[in-house]
């Protein structure tokens, strides 16, 4: 692939400009503000990167690259922008830390005649009228703006807009400016479909949920209902920090080197029942285990007069072998 230029003329440190902290790092999931830094750090030696360096580094999938800067791009955060937003990026991209990009103007203004030409198609039709009806009032240019930037920039559905503002409007907030910022944030989380923005919207555990799929390697999906439902279940029900989630994410991996949520949930059982609710309450039950297995393997097999059946599970017949071992023989005698 292109290569990313990045210009610096300090080579002494990596300098965040105020504008940046001010304006843009709220708008950044980790991710995103990783790769930004990443960006910055090595503009100072204007060495070319590729997006397939940045996902190396961060053991991210290129697509996962590929997104985050394109939402960066759609910030005002990196040059080039038409190539960014074809998908061509040649790689004289730049981060600038000494004077980081603030945001497009925030009215997302689009002339006249290109308001005219959205106008003109029936999704837009559609998107507007649904959405004056849910503000009940009608749209002002700025705000038909905002929701055109929302379709347009952002690249949101009409359908993930109408739920978009319809999740707005029932959460009590009617203003366009909260409208676009939930619209923000769910793009930083890479919501693109109804079904992920509802998972959002009615799950607690969102960053969470990504944070398990990543401790997983499933990074080439987003959440589904499964995950959500399974998080929950461990968090709320069995009452767990999430830490020891990730621990169990861990053990799952060593033990069947495939993601299983039933033997997670198994994990997470016996630790519960076990008293286990923090991270370090684990090096308990794991001593526990050891003292176990170490008396097991110390202790001496029982003797043969003695032996246990372990089949325990079949009925006993009650016979006594013994002695019908020696009516055998004395049948067999010679008489």
């Amino acid at each position: 692939m292109g290569q990313i230029l990045l210009k610096s003329q300090n080579n002494t440190a990596t300098l965040v400009s105020n504008d940046f902290i001010d304006n843009c790092l709220v708008k950044l999931n980790e991710a995103q503000l990783k790769i930004y830094l990443y960006l910055l750090r090595h503009s100072q030696d204007q060495i070319s990167t590729a997006v397939g360096d940045i996902a190396d580094f961060f053991n991210y999938t290129e697509n996962d690259v590929m997104r985050a800067l394109s939402y960066m791009n759609r910030l005002g955060l990196l040059e080039d922008t038409d190539d960014v937003r074809s998908g061509d990026i040649r790689r004289d991209t730049s981060a600038q830390s000494d004077a980081a990009a603030t945001p497009k103007d925030p009215d997302h203004f689009y002339p006249a005649d290109k308001v005219n030409r959205f106008r003109e198609r029936e999704d837009v039709k559609q998107l507007l009228y649904i959405t004056e009806t849910h503000l009940s009032k009608e749209l002002s240019l700025a705000e038909t703006n905002t929701l055109l930037y929302i379709y347009d920039e952002l690249g949101f559905s009409v359908d993930l807009i109408e739920y978009l503002v319809e999740y707005c409007v029932n959460c009590g907030k009617k203003s366009i400016r909260y409208i676009e910022k939930v619209a923000l944030a769910w793009a930083a989380e890479g919501v693109s479909t109804v079904e992920e923005a509802k998972l959002k919207a009615s799950g607690r555990y969102y960053k969470e949920c990504y944070a398990m799929l990543r401790e997983l390697g499933i990074t080439s999906r987003a959440i589904v209902k499964t995950d959500m439902e399974y998080l929950s279940k461990w968090l709320d029900e069995y009452k767990v920090d999430f830490e020891v989630v990730l621990e169990a994410c861990r053990r799952n991996l060593l033990s069947i080197t495939k993601p299983s949520y039933r033997y997670i949930d198994s994990i997470l059982k016996h630790w519960t029942s076990s008293g286990v609710v923090h991270l370090q309450d684990i090096e308990a039950v794991d001593a526990a285990y050891r003292a176990r297995a170490q008396k097991g393997t110390g202790s001496r097999a029982p003797a043969s007069g003695n032996f246990v059946n372990r089949f325990k599970n079949f009925k006993e017949s009650g016979r006594d072998f013994n002695m019908l071992a020696q009516n055998l023989m004395k049948a067999q005698a010679p008489l």
